[in-house]
């Protein structure tokens, strides 16, 4: 079983191909989330992944919620592995990972850190097609290798490419505690679709008078309304309508 968090496709990609080369079944987070799930069997044997973005070098607040209420039947001790992508640094991903896991008494057995294209646009910039698509195809090369890996049941950290842990951990705090919509803004481009506020995993988005508007303070800053714009009328910040849009090429995002 791969339980994978994505809000653009990357994670999602990944751990569809893991699945895919591992015979295993992938599990969306969000999906579990929408149906109140949080309670499975993991029959002996069989391994447990864990596929996520990291969100300003740590685990995204949706990822950390689900493993803090993970319930799971396990036989034996299993091998637990992880793949975090990234754009520049995966931080304090693994380490998060782990924390939660040992309190459910699950060890985390290894670690597989994938550099993939960098969704956060008020800073990065993926208007560069032919750039973010190099970058796609050089983490389906990783992707595979990861697969080998796992498939050996390897153990420890491989291309988590982690940075400083002490400014990870305080960058990502900081992070955790701020989350304010207030830097989205929405253009009269805007056709009134609604899939922002459909598809929002925070719920932090409802349609007014045929536009979205924020009724949450803060939202799990996943980007996912405007990346998913068919319009691109979805800005965050004074930067990001420069910067582009990306979901992954092929996957269905939801």
């Amino acid at each position: 079983m791969i339980f994978y968090y994505s809000a653009t496709g990357n994670s999602r990609h990944a751990a569809k191909r893991l699945a895919a080369a591992l015979d295993d079944t992938a599990v969306s987070v969000l999906d579990c989330r929408a149906e109140s799930r949080t309670s499975f069997a993991l029959p002996a044997g069989e391994p447990l992944g864990l596929v996520t973005p990291t969100y300003f070098m740590g685990l995204p607040t949706l990822m950390s919620d689900f493993l803090d209420a993970l319930e799971l039947d396990v036989e034996g001790e299993p091998y637990v592995y992880l793949v975090a992508t990234f754009g520049n640094f995966s931080g304090t991903t693994r380490a998060m990972t782990a924390k939660a896991l040992k309190r459910h008494g699950i060890r985390l057995a290894a670690a597989f850190g994938v550099r993939m294209v960098d969704t956060w646009t008020p800073w990065f910039d993926v208007s560069d097609r032919e750039r973010a698509l190099r970058i796609t195809r050089e983490a389906d090369t990783r992707i595979d290798d990861i697969a080998a890996r796992i498939r050996r049941r390897e153990e420890g950290s491989y291309r988590l490419r982690t940075g400083p842990l002490l400014e990870a951990r305080a960058i990502h705090a900081l992070w955790r505690r701020g989350r304010s919509t207030a830097p989205f803004s929405v253009s009269d481009a805007c056709i009134g679709c609604g899939r922002c506020a459909r598809e929002c995993p925070s719920d932090a988005i409802r349609m007014s008078e045929g536009m979205p508007v924020w009724a949450s303070s803060t939202c799990a800053q996943c980007l996912g309304c405007l990346h998913r714009c068919p319009v691109f009328a979805i800005q965050r910040g004074p930067r990001t309508k420069r910067h582009g849009q990306w979901t992954h090429p092929g996957e269905r995002v939801g």
